[in-house]
């Protein structure tokens, strides 16, 4: 059982045996605030904590953070990763995704008075780095296809038509 334990600032995760013996535990200790809302077994035994940690610009309080922890099977801490939503962000939820990289569900909302939170989607690799909506290769031809398609139209619709007539 490997359990994500908060004390506030600090983030601990424990893996113990099914004796309830501690076989490693490994702790994070950011500089503000940190809350862990899920924890997923990965596909190579390793864990992947979410959650948020609060800062903005050195002013706690004031803004949040998604957070992704990945862990390996031994207990070494390999990357936290943050991102950065509308103000006030949480990463909810994580699954591991058929390519090793983690689909995350979370809250995010403007920081100011009265705004409505909004559901928060994303997907990230293996290391944690966002994967755009579509492949870098895929955005010159996406704009360059309609381009060339109303270049042609254009030709088509204003091609000369001579008309003669007999007499």
């Amino acid at each position: 059982t490997t359990r994500a334990i908060v004390d506030t600032p600090d983030v601990w995760v424990i893996n113990v045996d099914s004796g309830g013996n501690m076989e490693w535990n490994v702790t994070w200790a950011p500089s503000e605030p940190a809350l862990t809302d899920s924890m997923i077994q990965t596909s190579d035994g390793g864990y992947v904590v979410t959650g948020w940690t609060s800062s903005l610009g050195g002013f706690p309080g004031l803004s949040s953070y998604m957070l992704l922890i990945m862990i390996d099977a031994d207990g070494n801490m390999q990357r936290i990763k943050t991102y950065e939503g509308l103000g006030d962000s949480n990463a909810l939820f994580a699954v591991q995704t058929d390519d090793g990289g983690y689909a995350l569900a979370g809250t995010t909302r403007s920081t100011y008075q009265g705004a409505y939170y909004d559901v928060w989607f994303a997907e990230v690799d293996a290391s944690g780095d966002p994967v755009p909506e579509f492949p870098s290769w895929l955005i010159i031809p996406l704009f360059l296809t309609p381009s060339l398609a109303a270049i042609i139209v254009k030709k088509r619709l204003t091609k000369t038509v001579h008309i003669t007539q007999k007499r």
